[in-house]
């Protein structure tokens, strides 16, 4: 049958409100109200559901999700298609920010204004056409609608070298001196309406701004050392200097795993009170190419190689750098109680001294008193948490009694004698036996007994056993003898470092791989200590060649950090600061002692609840 004899097709079958088995159809039907078909959909009918295009949410859930037979699904008809958000790199600005210069800005404007022909259109309606994009940097002309008039292009922001955009520059400041990331900074600047730069583009600016980073800090670490060579020679020991150092990894090593990639070593002067950092090793086991030689790469420590074996290595690679700079002659080494540290020195040089660190002698002194299984007990305390307050009493005893003790002695021989008479008599003082503290102890006095019970478990003093006497006795006979007599009287710690690994992961998350710029990141938070943080983004500023005003912003900003480091610092020496601390760590150390206790919170299950991070081994 030709197309004659085809009979018409029916002009509702497609409208909006028709379903199948329908007699009568009404064509007005399809432009009722919502209400008279939300009736007819809850009447109590035979009839068939009507066919509806279902929204998109609704037609995924339903899809087949790992049934068998999919054939009851809820609808008939696809949904209907997303419309793509249109993102239009040019044409006119609705509602859109931009980040434009003033200056350029007044310029565009002043062009206009001396181009157009006020006696032809004396009252013009102008608006501003994107005309180019480059990241942030805009370029627009002005244009009339009456009389189509178009001024020239104008560029909207400040031009470096290479007709670079100043503004994207200025983008790597706070991925280099935050923990901000490139999709971070986008979402910051799709927040605030602005069409942010691609994400290569980001990536691109990072990877060249980290560079200038670490030449900046490598400079900066040379001028430390300068500076370092003149105070001493001032104070009359040549260019010896005391150094100490020590690694830390984005994932800790264990036992029968190592998921670390990268490792940092810092090595900071021990001789002035500013303890610069004179030296930095970043060790990356990560490379992001696919093929690649890894001779110009950011990857600096082999694949098969152990993670942990980097401290080794970066031990190395820093005496080495020193000694080439032939700057500073390192007379001493201080670190953690690592094995592999010592053979490396000593292979160095045999003239270097190796020390450990004091806070780190006193922590393994600690695990071996609270590993003792003590026969002796207090009323309402567990046996574990009451050798861990014992063990957290003797170690701060000792340590006030020999910082206190080589303040006094300057004399070796006299030190070690002293030394080991004083830590003897530490457990029968704890016990409240005060016969010899007179001659022995620098810290219990009558007037300082209170003090002496501040760390004891209820705050009384020990009810010992023979057996845990001995044993604590043992233990402390054991960490004076086994510790060198030199080493035991110099006292350092490796704060300084690890205080450096702190801002340098700050900086740089250990939750995050960083293939690529981990050295940059690195080497800008050191040179951020060694300078104040604000005065370190205005270098790095002045060195990607970004020129700020003295009434600008950025450097009133930049200012304003600077001051409020300076008054933090301040704070942190007030006796005030140091009393809240003490009563906050206070608090923490006797939290068990407290739940089990009558005067308890009984919201103490809050702190419980919440405490994620807690080993439930441990309780």
């Amino acid at each position: 049958m030709g197309k004659r004899g085809r009979k018409p097709r029916k002009s509702y079958l497609f409208q909006r409100g028709n379903y199948f088995g329908k007699k009568n159809f009404d064509s007005n039907s399809s432009v009722s109200s919502t209400s008279s078909r939300d009736d007819s959909m809850s009447s109590t009918s035979t009839r068939e559901p009507a066919i509806i295009r279902p929204s998109r949410s609704l037609f995924d859930g339903v899809q087949y999700n790992g049934e068998e037979d999919n054939s009851d699904a809820p609808m008939l008809l696809r949904p209907p298609k997303k419309k793509e958000i249109q993102n239009s790199e040019t044409g006119k600005c609705n509602k859109e920010n931009f980040i434009v210069n003033m200056e350029k800005m007044n310029n565009l404007f002043q062009t206009f204004l001396d181009k157009h022909d006020s006696k032809i259109c004396t009252k013009p309606e102008t608006e501003i056409i994107i005309v180019k994009r480059l990241g942030l940097g805009v370029s627009a002309e002005m244009v009339c609608k009456k009389c189509q008039f178009k001024s020239p292009p104008s560029k909207l922001y400040e031009e470096g070298k290479g007709r670079s955009v100043l503004t994207n520059k200025a983008l790597a400041l706070p991925l280099l001196k935050t923990k901000m990331g490139a999709t971070d900074v986008q979402f910051l600047l799709a927040s605030l309406n602005i069409k942010p730069p691609s994400l290569r583009g980001l990536q691109d600016t990072l990877n060249s701004a980290s560079v200038i980073s670490t030449n900046i800090n490598k400079e900066s670490m040379l001028n430390n050392q300068v500076y370092v060579r003149k105070v001493q020679e001032l104070k009359g020991q040549g260019h010896n200097v005391d150094v100490e150092m020590d690694t830390s990894y984005n994932n800790r090593p264990q036992n029968g795993i190592e998921a670390g990639t990268i490792s940092i070593t810092p090595v900071a002067e021990c001789s002035t009170n500013r303890k610069l950092v004179i030296a930095l090793n970043v060790c990356n086991k990560l490379c992001n190419k696919k093929s690649c030689d890894h001779t110009s790469c950011a990857k600096s420590y082999p694949t098969d190689k152990s993670i942990t074996s980097s401290e080794a290595f970066s031990v190395a690679k820093n005496l080495k750098s020193i000694q080439d700079n032939n700057i500073l002659n390192v007379r001493s080494v201080t670190t953690d109680q690592s094995c592999q540290v010592e053979k490396v020195i000593s292979d160095t040089s045999r003239h270097i001294s190796h020390y450990h660190c004091f806070i780190h002698r006193l922590r393994n002194l600690q695990k071996k008193i609270q590993n003792i299984k003590m026969k002796s007990f207090l009323a309402g305390i567990d046996n574990s948490t009451f050798s861990r307050r014992v063990s957290c009493a003797i170690r701060s005893r000792v340590y006030i009694e020999l910082t206190r003790l080589n303040k006094t002695e300057r004399n070796r021989a006299n030190f070690m004698r002293k030394s080991k008479l004083t830590i003897q008599n530490v457990v029968p003082c704890l016990t409240g036996d005060h016969t010899k503290c007179q001659l022995h102890s620098k810290f219990c006095r009558p007037s300082t007994r209170k003090l002496v019970l501040r760390d004891l478990p209820g705050r009384e003093f020990l009810t010992l056993t023979d057996h845990d006497e001995e044993c604590l006795a043992s233990e402390l006979s054991k960490f004076v003898n086994n510790t060198n007599g030199m080493k035991l009287r110099v006292i350092r710690n490796t704060n300084k470092v690890e205080s450096v690994h702190n801002r340098c992961f700050t900086v740089a998350p250990k939750n995050t791989n960083w293939p690529r710029n981990i050295e940059g990141l690195c080497h800008s938070a050191v040179h951020s200590d060694t300078h104040s943080h604000g005065q370190s983004t205005t270098i790095l500023a002045e060195t990607l060649g970004i020129s700020y005003g003295k009434k600008d912003p950025f450097t009133s900003h930049m200012a304003s950090l600077d001051k409020r480091y300076s008054y933090d610092k301040l704070r942190k020496k007030s006796h005030q600061y140091r009393t809240n601390r003490y009563n906050k760590r206070l608090r923490r150390v006797n939290r068990r002692i407290n739940e089990s206790s009558f005067y308890s919170d009984a919201t103490g299950y809050f702190s419980r609840e919440h405490s994620y991070a807690t080993n439930p081994t441990n309780e």
